[in-house]
């Protein structure tokens, strides 16, 4: 392999550092799928996506995703959610929720949906 497709493979999370495994990246469809379905919405759609790495190391992949929809806590009603997810297993946190005018309608620590 060249250095840069081995070098491109590291930095995308499809090679181990030991080069031995294949480690699986859940795709922002997938969490979005999963999130919306959980705040009552299964269609759900992707409103943007950031890949970013946690900060401490090891520096474990992650998602800033925004989504549009129909959500529900309890009477509560939002049509946008943003939160942060792993890519490396089903982990979502920092859920902010709002309506139509922006407005702050809850926010959920963490949906730990594993």
């Amino acid at each position: 392999m060249s250095a840069l497709l081995v070098l491109a493979l590291l930095i995308s999370g499809s090679v181990t550092a030991c080069g031995t495994s294949m480690a699986h990246r859940l795709s922002p469809d997938e969490i979005a799928r999963q999130v919306g379905m959980h705040y009552g919405d299964p269609q759900a759609q992707l409103a943007g996506v950031k890949d970013d790495v946690a900060d401490p190391p090891p520096h474990e992949p992650l998602y800033h995703i925004g989504l549009t929809g129909h959500f529900h806590q309890g009477a509560l009603v939002a049509v946008r959610l943003g939160f942060s997810a792993t890519a490396e297993r089903m982990y979502v946190w920092n859920i902010l929720a709002v309506d139509q005018a922006g407005n702050r309608v809850w926010y959920d620590q963490d949906l730990d949906a594993a």
